[in-house]
This record gives structure tokens, C-alpha cells and sequence, in this order.
């Protein structure tokens, strides 16, 4: 059995017995509160009675409110730690999936599978609501043939008091459950971050715990607390309309008597029955589509929670960081394949096999037509993607999956669609603003663009795709890895810029060391780079050395 549908049995052993308890506890003070209606009624003695009968039909009203309060607070409680459990267990396994793994799964699916998550929720109650539903419906059923219409005047009374109590204490609640909708925005834009960004966290064990611990899980214990706490008021409105009712019957036995010349026996039955079939009869229509729901969320969860298991980097987790060494020497291809089948074009292409060296503080350019392989290389080159076959070295080490967490850590990385997060994940300190952030700031030419909040310490990126990707730098930048990746990131630039990237940036790139790779179609820059190497169905075709000056000491 699953993760998810274990630990709803685990759960469910509480439950049922719980359940149990309440079921016979519950049924003892009805028992007794119909008990004590009946004597009024038929003027009969109550055994055992040791108080009068009004007294004791206020101690088991008491203990029947009492009772059912603590049953539906668990239920609550219950309901919101299955639906948290549920949704983070899904996310927790998630943000360890292989890119590969992701893509295939898709992020529509993983969106559903939360929603599954939400909808699991609901079995506990569904479960006890259609049991008491059942059983009072049955009971009660045969003798509503038999109601009188003075009972129905009464009752559409009192269900006008209860709509007016139901509008007044809403009107409350309403505003604290617009808290939790604005908590629930910021989840899903958490969770926006996780899937649309889903390369650049998995090139950053840090961020990937940040966004994690500090976002999603913090932002969903917050509302896990508030749901429950306003649910209970829910909880207690609804336990007044209910037990209005049974007010309703002690003021028709005790109180009408004494100052009208009525029946009693003409509204008292009617009502009591009406108190035990209205809502269970309703509450049974109302939960048929829920029935449905839920067992489609059960297979839907236990599909997609068997997919996640089965996955091997869920086991490895960020796997071994330890460093390999203090300093990036080089990575070496050694018949590296990658395969995969093109849907667009009805085939399997294949990059490789590769066989190539990358050296400290080497610049390199990948080119290469539409098609060639370049971007499944940059994923192959920045561990988003596996080899099918041959291995990768860093530091003459081969890259495992254990030590995969490590080897992305290395990198720095700008994919072509690169994703701009909605919030600072790597905790960079915004607020005390530091000299070299102002420094690729001014580097970028974006000091008059860009604006940081400092309440949520974050830079705003409402910029262009170009000012975007500037943005993207600085942030890599900040990471100060030893190798930069960088995928098409100058074919939104200006000419202007886009000149001043491969003549000034880079070249400052290099001067301090980094190792930089290179994917352009800029063939007018070409003869910059220390090495050109030439991509065509995922082949290298070409690895051409360039002859070019020695850098410049940097000033």
C-alpha cells in the first residue's frame, strides 16, 4: 500500500475507534433526552431518576452538546492533518523527482494531485456523516407520515431565527476565512515557483530547502491553524442552529403549558422528529457527489503517489553534498548518450555519443542549428538530465546519483526559459545592500529598473524579457559558483548590450576565474570564445580551438 493510503489507515485506527466511542456515548444522552420528552409526554416515571425531570433533561442536553462539540472538533482537526499531510507528502517527494521524471508527469498533474490531496480530506466526515445519516433516516422516516401542520408553522420559525443568526455571526467569519484565501494565493504562487522553476531549484540545495521550509511548509501549517480554529466556529453556529431546536421542544413542554391552553402532544412529536430526519436526509443527497469525488481522488493519489515512489531520486534525496574538492578542475564527457522519443517527430533522437573535456577557466561556445541537440547538451552538462549511457567526471570523480546534488551545486546556470522566482529563496540580504550587488547592478545597467521591496526583501521583477535576463545574471552572479552556463541568454539583448555581454561581461567572467559555457548563434562574436564547438543531430561535428589575444589583467 502507498504512502498516502497508509497513512490513512494509521489514522483511521484513532478514527474508528473514536467513532466507536462517540457512537454509543452520543446514543446514551439522546436515548435519554427522548426518554425524558416521552415521560413528559405520557406522564410516565423515569427509572433510576434521582432529579426532576426538567433537571435531567437539561444535564443530558448538556452533555449531548458537550459530547458532539469535542466529536466535531476532532473531525476538523482530523480533516486539516489528512489534507496537510496528504498535499506536503506529495510536494516533499516532488521536489526530489528527476527533471526528466517531472517532464513526463507534467505540472497539470501535480496540480490535480493536490487537489486529490484536499479531496481525501473530506473522507473522515463523509464517512461518520452518511453512518448517523443512515441510521437516524431509517428511524425516523416511517413516523413523518403522520406530522401535523401546527409543527410545520413552528419550524419555518425557527428556521428564520436561525438564517438571521447565520447572517450576523458569517459576516465575521467571512473575513477571516478571506485571511485564508489570501494564504492560499500565496501557496499557490509558492507552488507556481516550485514547477515553473523547477530547473534552477534543482541547481541549488539551498534554495530547494528554502522554498520548502520557509514557504510552502510554513505557509501550510499557518493555514492548517487558522482553517481549523475558523471551522470551529462553523463548528459551534451550527451546533446553535441545531440545538435551537431542542430549545424549541423544552419551551413547548415546560414553559407553553403553563401560560396557553395548548396540546403539547400537537407540536412536540413533529418537531422532535423533524430534529433527527431533516438534516441527515439532506445531508445524504448533498454527500452523492462527494462520494464520487473522493473515490476518484483515492485512485488519482494512489496512481501518482506509486509513480513518486518508484522513482530512485526520491530515495537519494540531495544525496551526498560533501565537496569533492576544494577547487573546479574540470568535466570530462566519456560516451555520454542521451535518448529520447520526439513526439513531434515520431522518432528517438540521440545525442552522442560525446566525448569532451571542459578546463578550469575556459570559455566555450556551443552552437549549432535548431534541432542539433544543444539544449538536451546544457541539460546533460548542468545534471537536469542524466546520461543513458557513458559517464561525467568532475574533478576525475564520476558524477553518481548520489553525488548529482553535488555536481548541480557546482554550476550556475541561465536556461533559455529561465524562471524568475516570486520570492528570495536563496535569502539573499536585500536590506543592507551589499558593494558587489551594487556592482551587478550597475554591471547590468539596471539601477534605474530595478526596485527592491524591502518589507518582503525581494527584487521586484515586473521588467522586460530582456532587463529579466539581466536580472537572471546578477543572481548567478551572487551564487559565485566556478562554471557558468549560460542558454541563448544574449538573444533578448540590445545590440548594444548584446555586444557589451561578449566583449566586456564575460571576459570579466573570466578574469576572475570562472569556467564559462556558451549557447549562441551570435556568429559575429565568435571569435571570442577559446573554444568553438559545433553541434548537428546531436552530434560534434566540429571542436575547433580559437587562437585569440590573453586576457587583460582585470583593473
Amino acid at each position: 500500500m502507498n504512502t498516502l493510503m497508509t497513512l490513512l489507515q494509521k489514522r483511521s485506527r484513532f478514527f474508528y475507534f473514536f467513532c466507536i466511542v462517540f457512537g454509543l456515548v452520543s446514543s446514551l444522552w439522546n436515548i435519554g433526552l427522548l426518554g425524558t420528552i416521552n415521560a413528559t409526554l405520557t406522564g410516565d416515571e423515569i427509572p433510576f431518576a434521582i432529579l426532576p425531570v426538567w433537571q435531567l433533561f437539561v444535564l443530558l442536553l448538556v452533555l449531548s452538546l458537550v459530547t458532539s462539540k469535542l466529536f466535531q472538533n476532532f473531525m476538523v482537526k482530523l480533516s486539516n492533518d489528512l489534507s496537510y499531510d496528504f498535499g506536503i507528502s506529495i510536494i516533499e517527494k516532488l521536489r526530489f523527482a528527476a527533471y526528466e521524471d517531472y517532464e513526463a508527469m507534467g505540472k497539470e498533474r501535480v496540480y490535480t494531485a493536490l487537489q486529490d490531496a484536499q479531496m481525501v480530506s473530506s473522507i473522515p466526515r463523509t464517512m461518520i456523516e452518511s453512518f448517523n445519516s443512515i441510521i437516524i433516516v431509517v428511524s425516523c422516516m416511517g413516523y413523518l407520515y403522520y406530522a401535523s401542520w401546527i409543527g410545520g408553522l413552528m419550524l419555518t420559525l425557527v428556521f428564520i431565527l436561525i438564517v438571521l443568526f447565520y447572517v450576523v455571526r458569517n459576516k465575521k467569519i467571512e473575513k477571516d476565512f478571506n485571511i485564508v484565501r489570501d494564504m492560499q494565493n500565496s501557496y499557490f504562487r509558492y507552488i507556481n515557483d516550485l514547477i515553473l522553476g523547477f530547473k534552477e531549484i534543482k541547481m541549488n540545495s539551498k534554495r530547494n530547502d528554502s522554498l520548502y521550509q520557509d514557504y510552502i511548509n510554513a505557509n501550510r501549517i499557518k493555514t492548517k491553524d487558522l482553517l481549523i480554529e475558523n471551522q470551529n466556529k462553523y463548528v459551534n453556529n451550527n451546533l446553535v442552529g441545531t440545538y435551537s431546536f431542542y430549545v424549541v421542544i423544552g419551551v413547548s413542554l415546560f414553559a407553553l403549558p403553563m401560560f396557553f391552553e395548548l396540546e403539547i402532544q400537537q407540536v412536540s412529536a413533529y418537531i422532535i422528529t423533524l430534529l433527527y430526519v431533516l438534516g441527515p436526509l439532506g445531508g445524504l443527497i448533498n454527500l452523492i457527489p462527494v462520494y464520487t469525488n473522493v473515490k476518484i481522488a483515492v485512485e488519482r493519489l494512489e496512481e501518482f503517489d506509486d509513480k513518486l515512489n518508484s522513482l530512485s531520486t526520491i530515495k537519494v534525496r540531495h544525496g551526498d553534498l560533501s565537496e569533492i574538492n576544494d577547487e573546479f578542475e574540470s568535466i570530462v564527457f566519456e560516451n555520454v548518450t542521451y535518448e529520447y522519443y520526439s513526439k513531434k517527430d515520431q522518432r528517438t533522437f540521440q545525442l552522442g555519443p560525446i566525448n569532451l573535456e571542459i578546463k578550469r577557466g575556459e570559455l566555450m561556445f556551443i552552437i549549432g542549428g535548431n534541432g542539433s541537440g544543444k539544449s538536451t547538451f546544457v541539460k546533460l552538462l548542468t545534471g537536469i538530465y542524466k546520461p543513458t549511457s557513458g559517464v561525467i567526471y568532475i574533478n576525475g570523480v564520476p558524477v553518481s546519483a548520489n553525488n548529482y546534488p553535488y555536481y548541480r551545486n557546482q554550476i550556475s546556470a541561465i536556461f533559455t526559459d529561465n524562471y524568475l522566482f516570486s520570492e528570495n529563496y536563496d535569502n539573499i540580504d536585500f536590506q543592507n545592500s551589499s558593494v558587489s550587488l551594487k556592482q551587478y547592478i550597475d554591471t547590468m545597467q539596471l539601477a534605474e529598473a530595478l526596485r527592491i521591496d524591502r518589507e518582503r526583501n525581494v527584487i521586484e521583477n515586473g521588467l522586460s524579457k530582456g532587463q529579466q535576463k539581466r536580472l537572471a545574471m546578477i543572481y548567478a552572479l551572487m551564487e559565485n559558483r566556478q562554471v557558468c552556463v549560460f542558454d541563448e541568454w544574449a538573444a533578448e539583448q540590445d545590440p548594444v548590450f548584446r555586444r557589451y555581454f561578449y566583449e566586456v561581461i564575460i571576459k570579466d567572467l573570466q578574469r576572475d576565474g570562472k569556467t564559462v559555457i556558451i549557447i549562441t548563434h551570435d556568429d559575429e562574436f565568435y571569435h571570442h570564445t577559446d573554444r568553438l564547438i559545433k553541434l548537428d543531430y546531436g552530434k560534434i561535428i566540429s571542436n575547433k580551438v580559437i587562437n585569440k589575444p590573453e586576457l587583460e589583467p582585470k583593473i
